[in-house]
C-alpha cells in the first residue's frame, strides 16, 4: 500500500486525531485508543484502524511490551500541552524520510512512502511561477513531458494527485488550500532551530546542506537528485548555475528572511555564494551566511 492511497491509508486530519488522544491521555491499547477517537469519525470507522495500523507499520506509532500504543521509537511529544497540526507536521515529516519508508522508490505499490516523498521531490523540482499545481490536468500533463517511462509517472491519476496536494498542504510544501503553490516555507521555518542547532550563523553552504539533510525532497537531498536523474532534459531544467537555488527553495528563505526569521547576508570578502532566484532566472539576491533570528553572534 501507498501513503497516496489515501481510502486505504487515512487523510492527515483522522491521523491528527489519533495524536492528539495519545497526546492528551497517553499511551493506550489499540482498541481502547480507537473507541476514544471512534465519535469522531463515526460515519467511517475503519479509517481509524487503516490509518493507525499504516502509521504503526511506517514508524510513527509503536505498540509497547504492555500492548499500548504510543509514538514511534525515536519520536517524542513537544513540551506544549495541546497537541498541534504543526507538532504533528514535524513528526510525520521524518517518519516519510526514514531511509527504510524510501527502499522501493520506484515501485507503485510497495513502496511505503515513497510515493510521497517522489511527488514532493518533484513538485518541489518544478519552476513555481509555471507550474501549476491546483490544475489537474495541467500537471498531470507536466508530468507526462517530463517524466516519459510510464512506470515511474508519480501521480498517475486525479486521486493521488488530490492526496499529493493535500499531504503537501499539511506539511507544510505547499501553500495556500484553495488554489495551491509549491512552497516549503512553513516545514522549512519550522525546523530552524534543528537547521542551525547551536550555531547563530551559517555559510550559504552549510544551510543549503542541511536543509538537504534534513528534507531529502529539496534542493540535493538525495530523493530530490533521485527524481531529477529521471527528468527528461528537453522539458525540465534545473537552475541556471551550481550557485543558484530552485525556485522553491528561494522563495522559502526569501520569505523567512522578510519575516525577520532569518538573515541573510552577502558579505564582499566570502567565498562561495548562494542565489535566489525569481520568474525567469531573475536573480533576487545573493547570500553568502545565514542568521537565525534571536541568538548573539
Amino acid at each position: 500500500m501507498t501513503i497516496l492511497n489515501m481510502p486505504s491509508d487515512g487523510s492527515f486530519n483522522v491521523l491528527m486525531i489519533l495524536f492528539r488522544a495519545l497526546k492528551e491521555v497517553g499511551p493506550m491499547g489499540d482498541e481502547e485508543l480507537r473507541n476514544y477517537c471512534g465519535g469522531t469519525v463515526a460515519d467511517k470507522p475503519e479509517r481509524l484502524r487503516h490509518t493507525l495500523n499504516r502509521w504503526t507499520a511506517l514508524g510513527l506509532f509503536r505498540i509497547k511490551g504492555d500492548g499500548a500504543v504510543d509514538l514511534g521509537e525515536g519520536l517524542e511529544f513537544g513540551k506544549q500541552k495541546e497537541a498541534t497540526t504543526a507538532e504533528l507536521a514535524g513528526l510525520v515529516r521524518k517518519v516519510i524520510f526514514y531511509e527504510s519508508n524510501n527502499d522501493n522508490f520506484w515501485d507503485s505499490e510497495k513502496c511505503a512512502c515513497a510515493d510521497l516523498t517522489r511527488g514532493l521531490a518533484w513538485l518541489l523540482a518544478q519552476d513555481i511561477y509555471t507550474a501549476e499545481v491546483g490544475k489537474t490536468v495541467a500537471i498531470q500533463a507536466l508530468e507526462s513531458e517530463q517524466l516519459t517511462d510510464l512506470d515511474r509517472r508519480l501521480v498517475r491519476n486525479s486521486n493521488r494527485l488530490e492526496a499529493l496536494r493535500v499531504w503537501g498542504l499539511s506539511l507544510g510544501f505547499l501553500w495556500n488550500e484553495d488554489a495551491p503553490l509549491i512552497d516549503p516555507t512553513e516545514a522549512i521555518g519550522a525546523e530552524l532551530e534543528r537547521l542551525f542547532g547551536g550555531s547563530s550563523e551559517l555559510s550559504a553552504i552549510q544551510l543549503q546542506n542541511r536543509i538537504a539533510a534534513i528534507f531529502p525532497v529539496i534542493d540535493g537531498g538525495r530523493y530530490r537528485v533521485a527524481v531529477e536523474k529521471e527528468l527528461n532534459p528537453a522539458t525540465w531544467a534545473g537552475p541556471p548555475g551550481e550557485e543558484y537555488l530552485s525556485t522553491s527553495l528561494s522563495r522559502a528563505l526569501w520569505r523567512l528572511n522578510d519575516e525577520g526569521r532569518i538573515a541573510l547576508e552577502h558579505r564582499a570578502d566570502a567565498g562561495d555564494v548562494r542565489v535566489l532566484q525569481g520568474a525567469k532566472s531573475r536573480q533576487w539576491m545573493k547570500f553568502s551566511h545565514a542568521r537565525i533570528a534571536g541568538r548573539a553572534i
